[in-house]
């Protein structure tokens, strides 16, 4: 008979949000590393911060001025990749594991530059396109960071971020900044292609199946 188990090694939701969480910041600590580089001041005076947007758009108090900000403006999935049904995984305790397949996200970023002068917001904005359009790939390899101390084997070698410009309309651009009920800041938007999400709930698991036996009699 298989034993069924609704264990969790791991909480799905937070596991989420930490590989989401993982990529942005991953993304902001490399563009500091770049801006820090074309100009010292940024170590200092200017941040390169994770902020929800629409806390940057309202912001009315100073607080959020000069610097860029990265922030998560919609998940998709990335349908072309979705496999149907349940996967097994035999581990090495001789059970077979049955989990959901793995989930492939898309994840549009806006990259913002909130800076009292206009000209410096549009130089820094510059500087932040031109980064990205020369490292459009991240990965654990060709990406040395802190940020991957710690994480599992299998997850940092499936890790990679592609990233491509995403153009929105002048009708797109207009509601985009709408519905974070403020001012338009100079921004751009980048598609952060095919974040891997491994699930690690565990639907059931029951011993190996090594071999088949009928069960009918014959008289």
């Amino acid at each position: 008979m298989r034993e069924t188990s609704k264990q969790f090694s791991g909480n799905c939701k937070l596991f989420m949000e930490m590989i989401i969480g993982m990529a942005l910041t991953l993304m902001a600590n490399q563009l500091k590393n770049y801006l820090i580089v074309q100009d010292a001041s940024w170590d200092s005076t200017f941040h390169v911060l994770l902020e929800d947007a629409n806390k940057i758009a309202t912001d009315n108090t100073g607080n959020y001025s000069n610097h860029i900000f990265l922030s998560l403006i919609r998940i998709e999935e990335e349908r072309t990749l979705k496999n149907s049904g349940s996967y097994r995984a035999t581990g090495l305790n001789g059970k077979t594991i049955y989990k959901n397949p793995e989930l492939y996200l898309n994840l549009y970023l806006l990259v913002c530059a909130n800076f009292v002068d206009y000209a410096n917001a549009l130089n820094n904005l510059s500087e932040s396109l031109a980064f990205f359009q020369a490292k459009d790939s991240f990965t654990a390899a060709n990406t040395p960071d802190p940020i991957f101390d710690g994480m599992e084997p299998e997850e940092k070698a499936g890790f990679q971020l592609n990233l491509e410009l995403h153009s929105l309309s002048y009708e797109q651009t207009n509601y985009l900044w709408s519905t974070f009920g403020g001012k338009q800041l100079p921004h751009f938007v980048l598609k952060a292609r095919l974040v891997t999400i491994r699930p690690r709930l565990i639907h059931y698991q029951g011993p190996l199946v090594s071999a088949l036996q009928s069960q009918e009699t014959i008289s």
